[in-house]
């Protein structure tokens, strides 16, 4: 999820497959070019929305943590219910942390994800309502794989633009 990473990969995959000699050293350059502009003002695009979100609020909690890379780049403070497994079960102790966590900063959302249930998700937002703090669900983000079609997350770039445009409108 981090766009200044896929620059760099694409980089030097370009520069492997420029040893080929039959393949177009301009052909693979011009084509990087291209791409490289396009990540370059997706980078910028996805900075300028998490920018967006009020300093105190970039508390970012999904279901389990697929998005630390995104949270490294862009300034966010990332927790997964489940860690990084999405077939472990999270303690008791894990969901009563993040309820202190999220109810004591006032994060407004939690976002569920689209390959992993809800549950516990669901159990956060009840611990905080006993807590005293709305909490609720700030939208579907995509961390496996690109979304179904018509989701607006058809493609890598759609998926990591459509991630912040719902992690801004969240957490604002």
């Amino acid at each position: 999820m981090d766009v200044e990473i896929w620059i760099s990969v694409c980089k030097t995959l370009k520069d492997s497959l420029s040893e080929f000699p039959t393949l177009s050293k301009t052909e693979l350059d011009l084509s990087f070019n291209k791409l490289e502009r396009d990540l370059q003002q997706l980078n910028k695009e996805v900075h300028s929305l998490i920018q967006s979100i009020p300093e105190e609020n970039r508390i970012l909690v999904t279901a389990h943590d697929a998005f630390g890379y995104f949270g490294k780049r862009y300034g966010l403070e990332v927790y997964g219910i489940q860690g990084i497994s999405t077939e472990s079960e999270p303690s008791l102790l894990r969901v009563n942390e993040l309820v202190r966590l999220l109810s004591d900063k006032k994060i407004p959302s939690i976002f569920v994800e689209w390959t992993v249930p809800e549950r516990n998700v669901r159990a956060l937002i009840e611990g905080c309502q006993k807590m005293g703090h709305l909490l609720t669900v700030g939208g579907t983000l995509y961390s496996d794989a690109p979304g179904p079609p018509g989701s607006g997350a058809e493609s890598w770039r759609n998926m990591v633009l459509h991630n912040a445009i719902t992690i801004a409108k969240g957490l604002k």
